[in-house]
């Protein structure tokens, strides 16, 4: 970038406004300088990895504001490996995302840094993350499953996200063991963030994952069964979870509240208390699924909940394969299973077709 150089600049090549009573022109604007500056703003914002919008007059602010917070820290330009565990890089998992976010950011061109679980690894800690954007790191691990000790979390969860967190992916399925006290423990807990997993979590004492506060899961084959309440507990968000397994859950395989959506298709929720309850205005798809041998109810849709269960297979169930109350409705079309009242027919209790 240079001044403008126009032959209607001053020395200092400067603009001036011109004095018509002295002949002085006014300086000409040139195609070149404009482009220069143009080109030049843009750069600052490309470079902080922020995608050009015409409409967001914001991004120069921005890009500025990420170059501060990166500011000495190296921007990832391929994929990295840390370790965690026996003869690894870190002890914990905390050490080795504080390590990345202190020493490296993204932006955005697709390289990941793995956070790597070595073999024989016991998740002994619980990671909070809050106001954290690290969708260029992910969790994997070298053994099939990774246990979560109990007695080593205290009435909390294992891991936690706060505060429009974008979380690193989770590829490492979570089993929680027996160790310590059962109480409230929550094995992944999401308020207000995003998370993209792969493994799952199951066993926990009480809920295995609870998506609350506008938060976004996105969990499709994984394992969250086991749990001692409620597998998937999803409320105020939205969760995709189809071709998971939400089997054995002593309360709810599935349970979503107020102005959730929950997507479960081909989904396993037998032999839960319930294997699915839309709750509260909740609404959960779960087309092709199953929740065989439930204690009470296999599909239960209550107080304006609204269910899509086409296809699906609720034999078994203590009292009835689906269920509606205060309102709610449930489209069981071509399903296997008793229901609580005459199909097509409207009631207080809602409506089953």
């Amino acid at each position: 970038m240079d001044r403008i150089d126009h032959s209607t600049a001053t020395e200092a090549h400067q603009f001036t406004e011109g004095n018509p009573a002295l002949g002085v022109p006014a300086t000409v604007v040139t195609e070149k300088w404009l482009n220069g500056v143009q080109e030049e703003l843009v750069g600052i914002i490309a470079g902080a990895g922020i995608v050009l919008d015409a409409e967001d007059t914001t991004q120069l602010g921005q890009a500025i504001s990420f170059m501060i917070a990166n500011y000495a820290r190296t921007r990832l330009t391929e994929d990295i490996v840390v370790t965690v565990g026996p003869g690894g890089d870190f002890s914990s998992i905390t050490q080795a995302i504080s390590f990345l976010s202190r020493t490296y950011y993204s932006a955005g061109d697709g390289y990941i840094a793995t956070v790597l679980l070595r073999s024989g690894f016991v998740w002994a800690e619980s990671v909070a993350l809050s106001c954290a954007f690290l969708p260029w790191v992910s969790i994997a691990s070298e053994d099939a499953v990774v246990q979560v000790q109990r007695s080593a979390i205290p009435d909390g969860a294992a891991v936690f996200a706060g505060d429009r967190c974008i979380m690193p992916e989770l590829l490492a399925p979570l089993a929680m063991d027996s160790s310590g006290t059962a109480g409230s423990h929550i094995g992944i807990h999401l308020i207000g963030s995003v998370l993209s997993m792969s493994g799952g979590f199951r066993d926990g004492d009480w809920r295995n994952i609870v998506v609350q506060s506008n938060s976004s899961l996105s969990a499709t084959g994984c394992d969250f069964s086991g749990a001692g309440d409620i597998g998937v507990y999803v409320q105020d968000s939205r969760a995709v979870i189809d071709s998971s397994d939400v089997s054995s859950c002593a309360t709810n395989g599935i349970m979503g509240m107020r102005s959730s959506f929950i997507s479960a298709a081909s989904s396993n929720a037998d032999n839960c208390g319930v294997g699915m309850k839309a709750n509260m205005g909740a609404v959960i798809t779960a087309w092709s699924s199953h929740a065989v041998n439930c204690a009470t109810y296999g599909y239960h849709a209550a107080d304006l909940g609204q269910m899509q269960v086409t296809s699906a297979d609720a034999s078994g169930a203590g009292t009835y394969g689906y269920c509606v109350t205060s309102g709610a409705m449930l489209n069981r079309r071509a399903s296997t299973g008793s229901y609580s009242q005459a199909l097509i027919t409207p009631t207080t209790h809602g409506i089953i077709f």
